[in-house]
This record gives structure tokens, C-alpha cells and sequence, in this order.
């Protein structure tokens, strides 16, 4: 038989694995699943196909292609290296192709677990960015630091409005009928108060923070025709953000929210380890402060006792 005169064209037909060499890929142990047949296909409850629960195992794969290779290698010269080299110097006709090959090794190269592997036997591989990537990088950093400056600029101003300012028991206390402190606190129209005011104060102190929550608190299918929920803006939302940022930003000077949020579950009677879990998310003050505010509170409306002794007109509890 004249094996170089076969090789020197190629064969008329694929090539077949001798009987004796095929391969075993229906192994119990090895194999999830039997292939899926056209009646498996057909009852599918999606449309789509897949073919993820068919897929065998990765020893499995290499197990099987390495003894493929090896009853072709002294015949057909099959093994790993001639098979990489000619992976990745493969070109394609198709320009919509191209490259796609060097692509799929890249993507395998860049997993961590494949990086720490080839370390372990001296291989450090380095991603090099292209100019490209680094300008719009850079880009989108500059953008990022130039509007962080503006907001961070419009915190200090809006810190200084009744609604996200620092929680005081003086200022619930009315100076033309002197109020008593304790029915103040435990009443709730002045949080509702805070919240009618709050998205006017920051659309004012605060354009630019108000332009981005106006675009991102905005309802995903609020465009839709057949939407059928509420299109209002949500100002209590937006509230609530706007704190929990302004409170990161000064701790010591926004306090308003977190503490009446803290004040009004402590006085419907919430345990203190809620009470604490949600300062610990920065929803709500801690429990202590809420305590230190109540003794507040307390030791005022003492005060006004003694003053009403002297004139009980000048209190009203």
C-alpha cells in the first residue's frame, strides 16, 4: 500500500474510526443524559433548545479528544501542539469570522482559574488595553469626578434645609403657643410636613442630584402604552435616598429623617433589634440616639411644666 499517495490528496470521504477504536461516550458515570431525541425536542416547554443538561463533563471531553488524537497521531500526525497552532494561525474568508477563534482563546485565557494554573508553572499573562479603551476610560473617569465635585458641592448647600438638616427637639416646639415637646415628637404630620417640602428643596439647592434621581427613579415600562401604574414622580423615594446620601456625606449635620424614622418606630412600639438592624443599613438612627432624643424631650417638657406653674397659658399640653 502507497500511504503517500493517499496523503497527497484528500480523501473523497471523512475519515471513520476503526471498530476496534471507537470511542465510548454513553459511559454511566460520565454521561448525565442520553442525547435528546426529536420527541424530547418537540415537548420542550420553551421554544428555544438547550442542550446545556447534555453536555459532558470536561475530563470527560479531554479524555475522549486525547485518545481520538492518539489513534490518529502516527497516521495523521493528530496531537495537541499541531492542533493549537493551527487554532490560532486558522484565517477565515468570512469577515464576519474573523478573528473569532483568537477570540474564544482569549476568553478561556482570561479566566481566574486558568491565569492561577499557568502561574503555577511560570506563565504570567497580561491583557494589554487598546488606545481606545484607555480614552474612554479616562472619559468616563473625568465625567465621573466632574459631576462627584458638582454633587458633593450641592450636599453642602441642601444640608442647610429644614428637611435634611440636623434633627433638633427645639424645633418642633412652636414659639407662639409653646407646645409641649413630648406630643410634638410622638405626632407624625411633621413628617409628612418634611416630605411635602424635600423634592422642592433639592430641585433648588440640588439641580443636578434632582436631574439624575428624575432619570433613574423613573418606572421601567412607564413609556409603555399599556402601563397601567401610577407615573408620578416618587418624591418620598427620592427623599429617602437623598438623605441616607447627605447623612454619608456630614453624619453629625444630616440627621433629620434618620432620626424621626427612628423616633416614629420606637413610639408604634418596634423592638430595639429592628431598630438597630436598620441603622445599621443607614435607614434609621440607632437605638441609643432614639433613647438620647426621648430624654431630650422629656427634660423639655419639664421645662414647660415649670413654666406653665408660673403661667398656665403659656403651655399647652
Amino acid at each position: 500500500m502507497d500511504l503517500s499517495s493517499e496523503l497527497s490528496s484528500p480523501p473523497s470521504s471523512p475519515l471513520q474510526l476503526p471498530q476496534q477504536n471507537t470511542l465510548n461516550t454513553n459511559v454511566s458515570h460520565d454521561t448525565p443524559n442520553n442525547p435528546p431525541s426529536d420527541d424530547d425536542i418537540e415537548t420542550e416547554s420553551n421554544t428555544k433548545r438547550d442542550y446545556t443538561k447534555y453536555k459532558l463533563p470536561l475530563n470527560t471531553v479531554v479524555d475522549n479528544t486525547v485518545e481520538y488524537w492518539r489513534t490518529q497521531s502516527h497516521v495523521f500526525g493528530y496531537g495537541f501542539e499541531r492542533f493549537l497552532e493551527g487554532w490560532l494561525s486558522y484565517q477565515t474568508d468570512n469577515p464576519r469570522n474573523s478573528g473569532a477563534k483568537l477570540r474564544s482563546v482569549v476568553k478561556v485565557l482570561r479566566k481566574p482559574h486558568i491565569i492561577a494554573r499557568l502561574k503555577t508553572v511560570g506563565v504570567d499573562i497580561q491583557f494589554a488595553k487598546n488606545n481606545s479603551e484607555d480614552e474612554d476610560d479616562n472619559s468616563i473617569s473625568q465625567e465621573v469626578d466632574k459631576v462627584s465635585s458638582m454633587l458633593r458641592k450641592e450636599f453642602s448647600l441642601l444640608i442647610s434645609q429644614p428637611a435634611f438638616n440636623t434633627f433638633s427637639i427645639e424645633s418642633f416646639i412652636n414659639s407662639a403657643d409653646g407646645e409641649c415637646a413630648v406630643k410634638d415628637v410622638g405626632d407624625v404630620e411633621w413628617i409628612n410636613d418634611a416630605l411635602t417640602k424635600s423634592w422642592p428643596q433639592i430641585q433648588v439647592k440640588a439641580p443636578t442630584l434632582a436631574r439624575l434621581l428624575g432619570q433613574i427613579l423613573i418606572r421601567e415600562r412607564a413609556e409603555w402604552n399599556s402601563y397601567q401604574w401610577n407615573s408620578t414622580f416618587p418624591t418620598s423615594t427620592a427623599y429617602l435616598i437623598t438623605s441616607v446620601l447627605l447623612h454619608s456625606f456630614a453624619p453629625r449635620r444630616s440627621t433629620f429623617l434618620l432620626s424621626t424614622i427612628g423616633l416614629y418606630l420606637h413610639n408604634s412600639g418596634v423592638p430595639r433589634r429592628v431598630i438597630d438592624t436598620l441603622a445599621r443599613l443607614g435607614i434609621s438612627s440607632s437605638y441609643k440616639v432614639v433613647m438620647d432624643i426621648t430624654s431630650k424631650a422629656a427634660e423639655q417638657a419639664r421645662k414647660n411644666l415649670k413654666r406653665a406653674a408660673r403661667d398656665p397659658t403659656a403651655v399647652k399640653c
